[in-house]
């Protein structure tokens, strides 16, 4: 992955859309192949972890290139399964789905993270990223929009009734997120539909829904715990 990371985010970045189609497919592949026979030998449930951290790499090269429409290509790559129902990618590929918290711990210097996958694709992509950046110290800003847009397409996708959404390090980088929170509103109050972040359908299929996926936002992180913030 030292290699086809780099080639991913750098080919996200400087491409068009004319190649979207390549990076939906690489992500499909990965995903996808040989999956059932995979799966015998995954005892650590981090099978996914290779499309997990593409899915980070050209995401976050996305994001940083304004391509929020691939974005959403991305997360609705599926992830086909013979002997179950077939899921999307914004549903099994985001840290907290592919692995157990008490293996995670043991990961060097991770034992008292919160969100310790998070963090670990945090440092480990840093390198992969930093190049395509104007000023490398705003990795961690460009993180946490990642992720935050991760938690906004899983409820706008995924709908789950208790409100629940994949957390990231957004939700103990209290200033990162209100900062991000605040800079999406703002676009909805200018560009109303024609926000990026509505028209790309990230929050939701209009205004209305985007500003309510805000507000469950919020009230999510509000129940993750003191410790988080």
């Amino acid at each position: 992955m030292s290699i086809v990371l780099p080639l991913l985010a750098h080919g996200v970045y400087w491409g068009g859309t004319r190649h979207d189609a390549l990076w939906v497919k690489t992500l499909d592949r990965l995903l996808n192949h040989e999956l059932e026979k995979r799966a015998q030998w995954d005892s650590l449930g981090l099978l996914n972890y290779p499309a997990s951290l593409a899915l980070y790499a050209m995401g976050l090269a996305a994001v940083e290139s304004r391509k929020l429409t691939l974005l959403r290509l991305l997360f609705t790559v599926p992830a086909r399964r013979k002997q179950a129902e077939d899921k999307l990618a914004i549903s099994v590929l985001p840290p907290v789905a592919l692995a157990d918290r008490g293996f995670l711990q043991q990961l060097k210097g991770m034992d008292r993270r919160h969100a310790l996958l998070n963090d670990w694709m945090f440092g480990t992509l840093r390198p992969v990223i930093t190049p395509l950046l104007a000023d490398a110290g705003t990795y961690e800003y460009l993180f946490d929009r990642f992720e935050l847009l991760v938690a906004f397409s899983y409820h706008s996708l995924i709908n789950v009734a208790s409100g629940w959404m994949p957390p990231g390090a957004f939700g103990y980088r209290q200033s990162n997120r209100e900062r991000i929170l605040e800079e999406i509103e703002e676009s909805l109050r200018s560009n109303g539909q024609e926000s990026p972040y509505c028209s790309a359908r990230l929050l939701g299929l209009d205004v209305g829904e985007c500003r309510k996926a805000i507000q469950d936002l919020r009230e999510f992180v509000g129940r993750l715990g003191w410790e988080w913030r």
